[in-house]
Formats: structure tokens, C-alpha cells, sequence
């Protein structure tokens, strides 16, 4: 459930006090938030499994296992990774603070708590989250396209020549997603009586060409050879130089074969 479905998000208050938990209830359900409560952290644990919430407030002090374990375990659930944590605590010691986030603690507010910062903050962190989600579901789409249309996108840094490619393109090229991935990584994959041509393509785009556009021929691990179609652009940076070369690399094999 997440605030931007439109429903009411779901803050899960972990703490072995029941007037705090009231009291959190009280400052959150105004703003149209279902606060869900639990007295330890096997009775939380439990909750998530059954249900991952959009927001948990964590007491680090509880019996039985803390905030910090109980923290460590949300972020081994699935969909716990990227769940808000918010610890509470009445220690303000620089320790407590690094081991909250050392836990996997997305924020940290010491008791007694100001409940006009917690309600302000949980909006933010509830906000936020839904916003990552959003941007995690984008990303989602953009693979699955690239994957139906056989291609894959790289960044290539300048002036260092660091390179950035998606999955999708290790996947064209025929290459695990193990180990660095280098310009010379990809150039091992093109056929030797394109290598030089290819190469001379990036350069001059990387120089200050408009564009690249260029055809080009990979062979794979097991000797199948596709046809690969590579575009890209310079990257200018607010003083005008080159700051990176961007661009898509396609799989036209089957077209440029029902061409021939």
C-alpha cells in the first residue's frame, strides 16, 4: 500500500510503551495515516511478514531483541530494503546514532519526541519513499522496453573513458553482469575487421562530432555473430566542455538479415 495509490499509508510504531504508542497514533491518524501497533519487535516482525507498511517508527530500547536487531531483520524481509526505518530512542549519544544507522536506520529521533516534527517528518519520509517507488517502477518499464526492443543503453565518462551500461546491453553483447566493465571488455566482443572503425566512431564523437551513428558486427562466446547498431551524443557540462558520450547500442541483426 502506498501513499500515491491514493489509500492510506500504513506506519507500523514498535514500542514496548503503550502511551507512546497512543501518543503516535494520536499525532499521525489526523493526517489520514493507519497506524498499526505493536508492544515488541517478534510481535513487528511478524506484522511485516504478513504485510510490508510504507513507514515503521522503531524503539531502540525493548525486551527480548532491541530496535537495533529488530532493524537488521526488517532489512532481510522482502520489500524491507527500502522500507522507512525511523528509530526512537532517549539515548543522544553519538554511539546510538551510528549503530541506528549502521542497522539500516533511514532516520533517527530522540525521546521525549516533538510531535509536530515526528508528524512533519513521517509526511516527508512517506513522500519520499513513494517518490523512489515511482522512480524504481519508471526504471522497471524502461528495462522491460529496452529488453523487447533489444537494446541497451552505456555512458562513457570523459575525459576518463569510465563506461556505464545497462543490463540489457551486457546481455546483447553476450557478457554476464560479473566483473568491470570496460571499452576494452567491448571491443574484445567486436569482430576484428570492425574494431578499428568502431573505435575510430567513438573517438571522433568524443572530439566533438554531433553524433555517432554506426553499424557494427559482435561475436559472441558461443560464435554466433549479431549486428549491432550504436547512437550516441556528447554530454556538455554548464562551461561547454564534453562531459560524457551517451547513447543506445541495438540488436538489428534480424533486420539488417531480411535486408539482405
Amino acid at each position: 500500500m502506498s501513499p500515491a495509490s491514493g489509500k492510506k499509508p500504513i506506519v507500523v510504531v514498535v514500542d514496548d510503551d503503550p502511551t507512546m504508542r497512543v501518543l503516535v497514533a494520536e499525532t499521525l491518524e489526523p493526517d489520514g495515516i493507519d497506524v498499526v501497533e505493536a508492544s515488541d519487535g517478534g510481535a513487528a516482525l511478524g506484522l511485516l511478514r504478513a504485510r510490508v507498511p510504507d513507514l515503521v517508527l522503531l524503539d531502540v530500547e525493548m525486551p527480548g531483541l532491541d530496535g537495533f536487531g529488530v532493524c537488521e531483520e526488517i532489512r532481510r524481509l522482502p520489500g524491507g530494503a527500502s522500507l522507512p526505518v525511523v528509530m526512537m530512542t532517549g539515548r543522544e549519544d553519538v554511539e546510538s546514532i551510528r549503530r541506528a544507522y549502521e542497522a539500516g536506520a533511514t532516520d533517527f529521533l530522540t525521546k521525549p519526541i516533538p510531535w509536530l516534527i515526528l508528524a512533519h517528518r513521517v509526511r516527508y519520509l512517506l513522500r519520499a519513499s513513494a517518490n523512489l517507488a515511482e522512480l524504481h517502477r519508471s526504471r522497471e518499464r524502461l528495462a522491460n522496453a529496452q529488453r523487447l526492443a533489444r537494446m541497451g543503453s552505456f555512458q562513457l565518462e570523459l575525459p576518463g573513458f569510465e563506461l556505464h551500461v545497462s543490463e540489457e546491453l551486457l546481455e546483447i553483447y553476450g557478457m554476464g553482469p560479473r566483473g568491470a566493465v570496460t571499452v576494452s571488455r567491448l571491443l574484445d566482443r567486436v569482430h576484428a575487421d570492425d574494431r578499428e572503425a568502431l573505435r575510430d566512431a567513438v573517438q571522433r564523437c568524443a572530439a566533438g562530432e554531433p553524433a555517432l551513428h554506426t553499424d557494427y558486427r559482435v561475436t559472441l562466446p558461443d560464435g554466433t555473430e549479431r549486428i549491432l547498431h550504436s547512437q550516441g551524443r556528447l554530454v556538455l557540462g554548464e562551461d561547454g566542455r564534453a562531459t560524457a558520450l551517451e547513447g543506445t547500442v541495438q540488436d538489428v541483426t534480424e533486420r539488417k538479415r531480411a535486408e539482405e
